[in-house]
């Protein structure tokens, strides 16, 4: 989930006579009848009881930082859980911690920290909640080498539209034979069928329910945007929080260079990408330039960041990359970590004496909140033109990220559109942010971004890699998995909401590929 414009927008709310007008992130508006704020779990199921009682549609919305329009509504009852009583229980012994859905990632960070723990997806957003960051399968740049959310969810509550309940645990429910049997709270078994899909060769995809024929009923929850049921209370799993961090900032005068590097860096972090632990620590890299992030910043978005910042940026850097190590063990002295890292950029042929180093909280802060520059100033471009960014969320297949990367740079150019690109070059996966100054512009750019997906397809990635579908990339789901698949997720949904009353027009709408 993406920082970006969630600042801006987060939980803006208009009461305009009995009509509720709401906007996320995305910058969709949508309106509804009423909104709730309940308190408590229970307050929450008495609302549904009473749409149900009037066949009403519900569209939940946690902290409203993400970026596909899934939780505005569309007509019915808006549940906001931002005032839903937060909890947080931290087991250290089994490595766990217990939330209710909405607590900040933020939260959850400033909690373990104080007993030496973290929470290793870490969602790019602080502000979202983690029930938000559950139904997206929300990822940022550690989700690199611990993967995205559903790999660190272990229980989680599930409040269904007619009010009952599922509570799960990993590895208690598995689908077999095509179907999946789930029990409530209230008894009632609901018959779940689990078609397999194709797999998509990304390490990143939030793109329609994530579905296998040994599916744990946890993962098919995870990344089902609010339309499966509602997310109360989840168990997470936790690790030891490193010792030491290392930031390094490299600039790059050719991007050959810079793609090499990321190849490079990639193969020596493969094996703890791999091994992720289960419990315990995240131990000390066997290579000694295996990294947990690799972040890209390209040449238009340093151009444009420069005035805004502390940090010196070189005049001819063709793009950077932001790259984070992590070690729990004094096994390497961190002036030779340093020295080793310094030849090992020279080698690259990276600008090696603009090279910036973050070694403490005060020094990664300052890399922190360049990285934050860059789509705030993408955000303050567009304003001028009382305009906003449109940014794409596609992901290919790691091996294919320089070919993705030139198709882009290509197209831009020749369309003239003004863009920068960022984002988690490491997973394949670059957000392309176009900067539109006129209408026509933004109908060019939108045009550009359907080729873009359409490319990506081709390529065997995905349209969503972390911000879901939701209710502005419907269309690419359908030519992504085509309409037969669509109708096989439409019946995976089914059984939990017979009656299509939750979040309507996420992840489906009545457009079918083709249309």
């Amino acid at each position: 989930m993406s920082r970006d414009n969630a600042a801006r927008t987060t939980g803006r709310e208009l009461k305009q006579s009995n009509i509720c007008q709401s906007v996320d992130a995305s910058g969709l508006t949508g309106t509804c009848d009423r909104t709730i704020r309940p308190t408590s779990v229970d307050e929450l199921r008495t609302a549904l009881l009473e749409a149900a009682a009037i066949q009403q549609r519900v569209t939940v919305r946690g902290a409203g930082t993400g970026l596909s329009g899934g939780a505005v509504p569309d007509g019915g009852l808006l549940v906001s859980l931002d005032r839903l009583e937060k909890k947080i229980v931290i087991d250290p012994q089994e490595m766990q911690v217990e939330v209710s859905a909405s607590v900040t990632i933020a939260e959850i960070e400033e909690a373990t920290r104080q007993i030496g723990l973290f929470y290793p997806p870490d969602p790019t957003e602080p502000a979202a909640s983690i029930g938000g960051t559950i139904a997206t399968n929300a990822s940022g740049a550690r989700t690199f080498r611990y993967g995205p959310t559903a790999r660190w969810v272990d229980a989680l509550t599930l409040l269904l539209v007619d009010g009952d309940e599922i509570s799960l645990r990993r590895r208690e429910v598995i689908a077999s034979e095509g179907s999946m049997l789930l029990t409530t709270k209230n008894g009632r078994e609901i018959d779940v069928p689990i078609p397999v899909r194709p797999d998509i060769d990304v390490t990143k995809n939030t793109a329609g329910y994530q579905l296998d024929d040994a599916l744990d009923a946890i993962d098919l929850v995870v990344g089902s945007e609010g339309t499966l049921g509602i997310i109360t209370s989840a168990t997470l799993r936790l690790l030891e929080r490193p010792e030491k961090t290392l930031s390094l900032l490299i600039f790059f005068s050719d991007q050959h260079d810079l793609l090499e590097t990321v190849d490079d860096l990639r193969e020596r972090s493969r094996k703890e990408r791999i091994d992720v632990p289960t419990i315990g620590s995240s131990n000390d890299p066997e290579d000694p330039f295996s990294v947990r992030s690799i972040e890209y910043i390209d040449g238009r978005s340093l151009a444009q960041v420069a005035e805004h910042i502390a940090i010196e940026i070189p005049t001819a850097a063709a793009g950077a990359l932001w790259v984070e190590q992590e070690t729990t063990s004094v096994a390497i002295e961190e002036g030779e970590r340093l020295e080793n890292w310094w030849r090992y950029i020279e080698s690259m042929s990276a600008t090696t004496d603009a090279t910036i180093v973050g070694l403490d909280d005060r020094s990664r802060e300052v890399l922190r909140d360049f990285r934050h520059q860059v789509p705030l100033t993408a955000h303050r471009i567009v304003e001028q033109f009382s305009m906003s960014k449109i940014g794409t969320d596609l992901a290919v297949p790691e091996a294919q990220t320089g070919q993705m990367l030139r198709y882009y740079e290509e197209a831009i150019e020749t369309s003239g559109l003004p863009a920068m690109i960022w984002g988690h070059i490491g997973n394949g996966h670059l957000h392309v942010n176009f900067l539109p100054r006129s209408k026509e512009e933004r109908s060019a750019a939108l045009v550009l971004y359907r080729d873009f997906a359409r490319e990506v397809i081709r390529r065997g990635g995905t349209v969503s890699a972390e911000h879901g579908i939701g209710k502005i990339k419907c269309v690419m789901l359908a030519e992504l998995m085509g309409n037969d698949s669509i109708d096989e997720l439409r019946a995976v949904r089914r059984p939990f909401d017979p009656e299509d009353r939750l979040g309507c027009g996420t992840m489906f709408n009545s457009l079918r590929a083709g249309d």
